[in-house]
């Protein structure tokens, strides 16, 4: 596996030419590497992408909006629980 596939510590030392691909590629997105710190050795935890065109879409799209629902009351007394 590891002739076919590479190993884990040459994977994992790619994970930085791979932020700095994305970066370069798409200028003005969000890259983030997470790792842990366990006995002196550095291990993989997390990663994150938000490319710009998306993070621009969802500020342009979003709107505000406040939601206020009503539950029903199926005990002793019956009816709906809403805020006026």
């Amino acid at each position: 596996m590891e002739e076919l596939m590479g190993t884990y510590e040459a994977g994992f030392q790619m994970l930085w030419n791979f932020k700095a691909e994305l970066l370069a590629a798409n200028p003005g997105s969000v890259v983030e590497i997470d790792v842990k710190k366990v006995g002196g050795k550095v291990y993989f935890n997390r990663l994150f992408v938000a490319f710009k065109p998306c993070l621009d879409g969802f500020l342009v799209g979003c709107r505000p909006y406040l939601g206020i629902d009503s539950t029903f009351l199926t005990g002793k007394y019956t009816g709906h629980l809403s805020p006026r």
